[in-house]
């Protein structure tokens, strides 16, 4: 059950990761043919384009020269009806159509800017969405490849993992856990005990033992698991208690802890049927 959940989940997040990359793809292209598809038009960058002077060709663009023809000299009279040369306004047609161009919104190389600053924006965030999502895939990867080489240890692989080294050749840490209870040794018990529910965790995949983790990692995982934190904590306190203050282990406390062995397996067995399906 859980490897036919693990390869569609893989299945599914491969199957994201394509279509994802294959989106932006589209996505990049259809926006780069869309600024460069803009028909041009030559008049746009001609300043003076669309009107006519006797001095200028508009298809060349170049100053045409200018034939002089004899006329009379002009009277004093004559100057008077001269016409003066009038100053455009600001707000003319000729002031708005270069404030479009120097704000950006005309097709003049301050709107080409503006549309390039667009494309860098449209590539960056289609870049962000793969990368989200590369990482996305990458993360269900190694859960995945966690939680299988977790389910597929052995005894002992489990035990190479607890934090301490411990003095029993065949790994059975709740018979010498019982011993060092009858000989009135409850360091050692106390310690043999709580190595004996770290690896019962660890074989039923309630948590992934290894070394370098703290007891409060251990102790969120499994409450998620129900009716097992309760004893796990009961049993981590005076352990701590004991291996890392150099506290007298409590002959009481530990009787609770012991007594509640059983009930702690009954429950560890319910969760881990659970997780199987």
């Amino acid at each position: 059950m859980i490897g036919a959940n693990k390869i569609r989940n893989q299945r599914s997040a491969r199957l994201l990761v394509y279509l994802g990359a294959l989106l932006a793809l589209l996505c990049l292209n259809a926006t780069g043919e869309s600024l460069h598809a803009a028909p041009t038009d030559a008049g746009q960058d001609d300043a003076l384009g669309g009107h006519k002077y006797p001095w200028y060709d508009a298809e060349t663009r170049s100053v045409k020269p200018l034939k002089q023809q004899p006329g009379n000299k002009p009277t004093s009279t004559d100057r008077d009806t001269v016409p003066k040369a009038i100053k455009k306004q600001p707000g003319g047609a000729g002031g708005t159509a270069n404030a479009g161009n120097r704000w950006g919104t005309g097709t003049g190389a301050a709107g080409e800017g503006s549309g390039t600053m667009l494309f860098i924006i449209a590539a960056a965030t289609i870049l962000v969405a793969i990368v989200v999502l590369v990482l996305t895939f990458l993360y269900i990867e190694s859960s995945d490849l966690e939680k299988t080489q977790t389910s597929g240890r052995s005894r002992q692989q489990s035990i190479e993992q607890l934090p301490f080294d411990l003095e029993t050749a065949d790994g059975d840490f709740r018979s010498a856990a019982d011993a060092a209870y009858q000989s009135g040794d409850l360091r050692k018990a106390i310690i043999y005990l709580y190595s004996h529910v770290l690896v019962t965790l660890d074989q039923n995949r309630l948590i992934r033992l290894r070394k370098g983790k703290t007891n409060r990692q251990y102790l969120r995982e499994v409450q998620r698991h129900n009716g097992v934190s309760g004893y796990f904590q009961q049993v981590m306190l005076p352990f701590e208690s004991v291996f890392f203050g150099d506290h007298e282990m409590d002959a009481d406390q530990f009787q609770q802890c012991w007594s509640g062995l059983s009930g702690f397996h009954s429950k560890v067995k319910d969760n881990s049927e659970m997780l199987l399906g």
